[in-house]
C-alpha cells in the first residue's frame, strides 16, 4: 500500500488491533504496527518510511510512551 499510494501520511500505532480499527476510521492514512507488543518496535524493520510522514499515536501508558522513544530512536537511525 505505501508503494502504491504515497500520498497518504503515515500513522503508527501500537497493536494490530488497534491499527485495523484506525485504518477503518482515519482513511487519510496508511495505518501500521509492528508485532510483538510494545517491547519489539526496536525489532522492526522501519527502512519503508523513511523520506515519508510519519505520525506515532502510542498508548496512554507507561509501555506505549517507551514504545514511542523506542520508535523515534529507530527511525532516527535510519535518516
Amino acid at each position: 500500500k505505501l508503494v502504491q499510494d504515497t500520498s497518504k501520511p503515515i500513522l503508527v500505532v501500537e497493536g494490530e488491533k488497534t491499527a485495523d480499527m484506525a485504518q477503518k476510521r482515519l482513511a487519510g492514512y496508511h495505518v501500521l504496527s509492528w508485532i510483538g507488543g510494545s517491547g519489539s518496535v526496536g525489532l522492526t524493520n522501519w527502512e519503508s518510511l523513511v523520506g515519508k510522514t510519519v505520525v506515532m499515536w502510542p498508548d496512554n501508558d507507561e509501555a506505549g510512551r517507551k514504545a514511542a522513544l523506542e520508535f523515534q530512536k529507530a527511525i532516527g537511525r535510519l535518516e
